[in-house]
């Protein structure tokens, strides 16, 4: 279980917290690619090809994938609530 919480932790940093490479993904406007430009933002994508791609084992990749997005709400949740009034 340790090991697809840090899968997922390592794919929403590279879909949105690492800023080094956002600020790239952002200069290339890679959002702007039709049909799969919006797979660099999404942090399900991610989690989930990158831990296939690591593991083989399309189950991990899949429970990655569901764990990273869960962690994204999560954490949009506390932005919108950061700080406290």
């Amino acid at each position: 279980m340790l090991e697809i919480l840090g899968y997922a932790i390592i794919g929403l940093m590279l879909a949105s917290w690492f800023q080094p490479l956002t600020w790239v993904k952002d200069k290339l406007k890679l959002y702007d690619i039709p049909y799969i430009g919006y797979v660099f933002y999404c942090e399900r994508c991610i989690a989930t090809w990158l831990t296939f791609f690591i593991t083989w084992d399309i189950l991990t990749a899949v429970m990655a994938g569901f764990v990273a997005n869960v962690l994204a709400f999560v954490v949009g949740k506390m932005d919108e609530h950061w700080p406290p009034q």
